[in-house]
């Protein structure tokens, strides 16, 4: 399969074989960059550390042990989507590798392979290599340096961008005996050159392995002497996921665990493969500083709220188990898109275990991808089938479902017995184990020494426990030939971290945990109701005037049942089956009831009138009315366009409608009178005015107010909000000056009644109780104030004076003697009211 293309002025040519998925013939600008690749490698020349492993020989020459059984080909928007699916020979390891090739010669290449346990020794490498020309020889990378390093020798090389040439890089490493060498880790892009800057960069996803040679792995490792070793007519360009470290197993023990490459797991690379025509190293790191997975679809997949453990976006298949009795619900499935444009195909969540969920999913590139997610529950959540906080080994690394490389077995009762499950370790080992709301309760196992060591062995281990950063188990020194089976409570616990320790001498100390895993021993019962619920919610939709009496009679009683069921917190399964047979035989047995013939006639003239009344038309009616006619009209509507409508229906209808349509001449009223005088008269204060008459014209004003702020107020209801506002506002009366009554009653409380006639005293006593009655009414007027005033004037005006010593009836007016003290009284008020007329 040819593909063609231009970038900027520049043409590229490709070819895919499909007969082995691999590119060859890649032209840029007129010049071939590459020969072939990337093509698998996992085989790394054996160096002088790995003198006691094995290498697998289908892992030679990998490229030319990948048997190809399908490809998919699919052309997206600016690219073309190629993914090759095969496996390796031998092993079986499936392997599949994807192309995102672009119209402007850039190609995403994303390999993803799962080295299986049939893989005889250890895997020391997963990469790609490419087949470059020989005059392509400028190394130019960003990534750990200048020398060689491995990830468990790296750490006196620093990260920086590094130039250098294929021939400096093979002249510095010539080890005695011909081996792997020339390596650089933590490399973020690699790009090779020729001395036009014409050339080839590699920008990885995430950091990876790089180096460059003349020579191929397979040739240094056959060899004895370098000398021996031919070069090749091109450039070895490998660009790795990962290599096993150094380690150092030719005087000591082999790379610890965590720099190790585990069988079973996948592993998966993605790198950019850009042409270019400046090898400086600030263009290539702008060219670099692309995202490689911007064009997938989806960036990740979560159950429950939480990622998939070791999802990986090329990684298609996954398997999900749960420890049966750890979950009161079936999980839930979320997709993270890359982006809004993305389309997810609709999928199904559980309704039970075990199950398969199918994700498909499609980028704005046309770029598709396929998901596929079994979930089961299981007895028994076995450690080795786990993920690890923490995985460090002792002399060798801490294996699944092996010990090293034998199998699980241990002495029980002086028996050979062997365990399909479990984990190997080598003291002192740790591995952490995350159980965090899991729900676990009991870890077990049968711990002891492997029994590929031999009874006689001196082999000495401690086993222990630590829950939280707490020892909760100790199993004191435990031997060879010796086991021991353990039951530990674990509910509650969020890390555990399972160790071996040498009890002495690090002596053949194979620390097995034989069939370790995690129980729960009371377990939740899951009762799945989600069937009866959604065969529930359904029926309540169904319309009993659509069915016989007795059929629905029948549905009624299954419908209550199944609300009995649902309602009820602990019912058992059993229970819950039982009424969702007999609600789904009730639905099967509803008998459809013979149409019943409506008349319509006057639904319809009313809808023809009410259909044809616009917003406009209701722009002055009363929001309230405006909303029940609309509502009104569009059940009427349908009532009118539902042929099983029964009369009853298309009755309320019509009345509902016809009783709004009498309302619309419901007019909103005019206001701006209303709001003018609430603003004049919103500023009076209370403290001024006489309560009696402040009360109603406040209540008035809040009245009002109301009134203004309805939007459903008609105009008789505005304008009587603004008649009883004038009124109370009319009828207001300022608190009067009670001063000068306040003077003259105590000036009358001061006369001698004995110095006045009976008759006039009587006449100024009366006055002078009108005038208190006035003075402490809170609610009297100014001119009640002043009549009162007045008349106790002229009642003390009015007072007649009797002789002193004089008992008889009749009374001697005009008595000089005293008329100077009523004089002066009258007198002196009047200076006081003009003093206050004044002021």
């Amino acid at each position: 399969m040819s593909i063609t293309g231009n970038n900027e002025g520049n043409d590229f040519a490709l070819t895919l074989d499909k007969t082995t998925g691999y590119i060859t013939d890649y032209i840029y600008a007129g010049k071939k960059l590459m020969n072939e690749g990337p093509t698998p490698n996992y085989y790394r020349a054996r160096i002088d550390d790995d003198m006691y492993e094995t290498d697998d020989p289908n892992l030679i020459n990998t490229k030319d042990k990948f048997n190809v059984t399908d490809i998919k080909i699919n052309k997206g928007k600016n690219l073309i989507q190629v993914e090759v699916i095969g496996a390796l020979t031998g092993n079986l390891s499936p392997n599949i590798i994807s192309y995102q090739i672009y119209g402007n010669g850039e190609v995403i290449v994303t390999n993803t392979v799962t080295p299986l346990t049939t893989i005889a020794g250890s895997v020391k490498r997963i990469g790609m290599k490419l087949n470059i020309p020989s005059e392509f020889e400028n190394y130019t990378y960003y990534g750990r340096g200048p020398w060689e390093n491995y990830n468990d020798r790296n750490t006196g090389a620093l990260v920086d961008v590094y130039q250098t040439t294929v021939d400096k890089i093979d002249g510095e490493n010539k080890y005695l005996k011909p081996q792997e060498n020339g390596n650089r880790t933590d490399v973020r892009w690699a790009a090779l050159t020729n001395t036009e800057g014409l050339g080839l960069l590699i920008a990885s996803n995430d950091v990876m392995n790089s180096s460059v040679s003349r020579y191929e792995d397979e040739d240094l490792g056959s060899y004895r002497h370098l000398y021996q070793v031919p070069k090749s007519k091109h450039i070895v360009f490998n660009v790795d996921e990962i290599q096993r470290g150094v380690g150092g197993a030719a005087c000591g023990p082999a790379p610890l665990d965590q720099y190790t490459i585990k069988k079973g797991q996948t592993y998966s690379q993605t790198f950019r493969m850009i042409p270019v025509k400046a090898s400086n190293s600030d263009t290539l790191m702008v060219q670099s500083n692309k995202n490689v997975l911007s064009s997938l679809p989806i960036k990740s997949i979560l159950i429950n709220g939480k990622e998939i453990d070791g999802f990986d976006v090329n990684k298609d298949t996954y398997e999900i188990k749960l420890l049966k009795g750890s979950y009161d619900q079936l999980p839930i499935i979320d997709v993270v898109a890359t982006d809004e444009k993305v389309i997810v195909e609709k999928y199904e969540q559980p309704e039970q275990l075990p199950v398969t969920i199918t994700i498909k999913a499609t980028s704005s590139y046309g770029i598709a991808k396929t998901y596929t997610i079994t979930i089961k529950e299981v007895d028994n959540m076995y450690v080795s089938d786990m993920p690890w906080k923490i995985d460090e080994g002792g002399y060798f690394a801490n294996t699944r479902d092996m010990s090293n490389t034998n199998p699980i077995s241990l002495y029980v009762n002086g028996v050979v017995t062997n365990f399909d499950k479990g984990v190997g370790t080598h003291a002192p080992s740790r591995i952490g184990i995350d159980i965090d709301g899991k729900g676990y309760t009991n870890f077990k196992a049968t711990i002891g020494i492997n029994s590929n060591q031999p009874a006689t062995a001196p082999s000495d281990v401690i086993f222990g426990i630590i829950a939280d950063g707490k020892e909760i188990y100790n199993s004191g020194s435990i031997k060879a030939a010796q086991s021991v089976d353990i039951d530990v409570n674990v509910t509650g616990k969020k890390e555990i971290i399972l160790y071996t320790d040498t009890n002495g001498p690090d002596f053949n100390d194979h620390a097995t945990w034989a069939d370790a895993r995690f129980t729960i021993e009371n377990p939740i019962v899951i009762v799945d109701k989600t069937k009866l619920q959604t065969l529930y919610d359904e029926c309540l939709k169904l319309n009993e005037a659509d069915y016989t009496k007795a059929s629905w009679d029948n549905f009624k009683t299954a419908m209550n049942e199944a609300k009995v069921i649902l309602d009820k917190a602990d019912a058992t399964q059993k229970e819950v089956d039982n009424a969702l047979t007999e609600l789904e035989t009730a639905v099967n047995n509803l008998v459809t009831a013979k149409p019943v013939e409506t008349d319509k006639t006057a639904l319809k003239i009313a809808l023809d009138l009410a259909n044809t009344i616009t917003d406009e038309d209701l722009a002055n009616v009363v929001p309230v009315v405006v909303n029940e006619f609309k509502q009104a009209r569009d059940k009427a509507n349908a009532v009118y366009h539902d042929a099983n409508a029964s009369q009853d229906k298309v009755d309320a209808a019509f009345d509902r409608l016809a009783s709004i349509m009498q309302k619309l001449e419901f007019f909103k009223g005019d206001k701006k009178a209303l709001k003018a005088f609430i603003d004049k008269v919103s500023g009076l204060e209370a403290a001024k005015y006489i309560e009696a008459t402040w009360t109603p014209f406040n209540d008035a004003l809040t009245a009002a107010a109301s009134v203004y702020e309805d939007e459903n107020a008609m105009q008789e209801e505005v304008n009587n909000a603004y008649n009883e506002l004038v009124t109370a506002f009319l009828k207001l009366r300022l608190i009067p000056d009670k001063s000068l009554l306040e003077d003259l009653i105590n000036q009358a409380n001061e006369l001698n009644s004995a110095n006045y006639t009976k008759a006039t005293f009587d006449g100024l006593t009366k006055a002078l109780n009108e005038a208190k009655a006035v003075f402490n009414n809170p609610n009297a007027t100014q001119v009640e104030v002043d009549n009162a005033k007045d008349v106790l004037t002229k009642a003390i005006a009015n007072l007649q004076t009797v002789n002193k010593g004089d008992t008889t009836v009749s009374v001697k007016t005009g008595d000089s003697a005293n008329m100077p003290g009523v004089f002066g009284l009258i007198s002196l008020l009047g200076v006081i009211a003009f003093f206050k007329k004044k002021r």
